[in-house]
């Protein structure tokens, strides 16, 4: 009665100590191995061998995931037409809220300075607070002539200001 159970004890000791010792690794896959918790090399394809209880493996996929993309819908004259208007709309309000409050283009301007630095290109933005030019606005205003944004006060020309050709 005990023969039994001292040839079945070593053969189960002898599988867990295989299974825990023996890896069989795909070809698309590569084995990350561990021995006592430190990176010690990558392993792969096909037949590693570990040491029980002191080194571990994490095995990696190599293969590209692929996710299936659904098909769009064709674009139309009119709905190129129609985002072109609405485009058009959102940047109109943006100037109207702009043009309202003062602070808000002094907030804006930063953010404009770092979008084009982030480009690669050849513009030299000169910087000047508003409070240096008010003084020139006002000016401006005195001599009569009208000022405006957004192009709708623009300054008009007559045959006497314009210089002789």
């Amino acid at each position: 009665m005990l023969f039994p159970i001292l040839c079945v004890v070593p053969v189960v000791l002898l599988a867990a100590v295989t299974l825990t010792t023996v890896k069989i690794l795909r070809e698309y896959e590569r084995a990350v191995v561990f021995t006592l918790e430190r990176f010690l090399k990558v392993k792969g394809p096909g037949l590693v061998m570990l040491v029980p209880f002191v080194q571990e493996m994490v095995r990696v996929d190599l293969r590209i995931p692929v996710i299936e993309i659904p098909t769009q819908s064709g674009i139309s004259r009119d709905n190129h037409t129609g985002g072109k208007f609405e485009a058009s709309q959102t940047m109109v309000n943006a100037a109207k809220i702009l043009g309202s409050i003062p602070a808000a283009m002094q907030l804006r301007h930063p953010q404009t300075l770092t979008e084009i630095g982030d480009e690669q290109n050849s513009a030299i933005v000169f910087s000047m607070p508003i409070d240096i030019v008010k003084p020139f606005l006002a000016l401006f205003q005195k001599s009569g002539r009208v000022i405006g944004t957004n192009g709708d006060g623009r300054v008009q020309f007559t045959k006497d200001v314009l210089p002789a050709a």
